[in-house]
C-alpha cells in the first residue's frame, strides 16, 4: 500500500504530465453543451493509437479534478483573450458574404465556416482580453 505522500507525489506527477499534454494539444477541456457535461477530452493532437490514448486517459484520471480545473482556467482565459478577435472575424465574414450576395456570387463555404465557428453573440463587450 502506498503512503499518503507517495499518492500525493503520483498525483502531482500526473498533473505535470497532464499539463504537458494540454500544452501539446493532446487533451483539452470542453465546456458542456446540448445536455453534455463539461469534461476533459482528447485534443486535436492526441495520438490515434489505442494504447497511447489509454495511457493519456489514465494520466488524466490520476491527475483528477486539479487538472480539469487548470485546463478549464486555461480555456476560459484563451476564450476571453481571443473573444474580441473572433467576433471581428465573424463580422468581417458576414460582411464579405453580404458583398458576395450583392454581386450575385454563390456563398463561400470558408466564410460560412468562419461565421459559424465564431458566431456573433450580439454583444460588443470585448471581454477581459481587450
Amino acid at each position: 500500500m502506498r503512503s499518503a505522500s507517495q499518492a500525493v507525489a503520483a498525483r502531482m506527477e500526473a498533473v505535470a504530465e497532464g499539463l504537458d499534454l494540454l500544452v501539446a494539444g493532446a487533451v483539452a477541456w470542453r465546456p458542456g453543451a446540448d445536455n453534455k457535461p463539461e469534461r476533459m477530452t482528447f485534443g486535436p493532437q492526441a495520438p490515434k493509437d489505442t494504447d497511447a490514448r489509454q495511457a493519456i486517459a489514465e494520466t488524466v484520471a490520476v491527475a483528477g479534478p486539479l487538472l480539469t480545473r487548470l485546463a478549464k482556467l486555461v480555456q476560459v482565459a484563451v476564450d476571453a483573450v481571443l473573444g474580441r478577435e473572433r467576433r471581428k472575424l465573424a463580422r468581417d465574414a458576414a460582411e464579405l458574404a453580404a458583398v458576395r450576395a450583392e454581386m450575385g456570387l454563390p456563398e463561400d463555404g470558408r466564410l460560412r465556416r468562419v461565421r459559424d465557428a465564431h458566431q456573433i453573440l450580439g454583444s460588443d463587450d470585448p471581454g477581459l482580453g481587450s
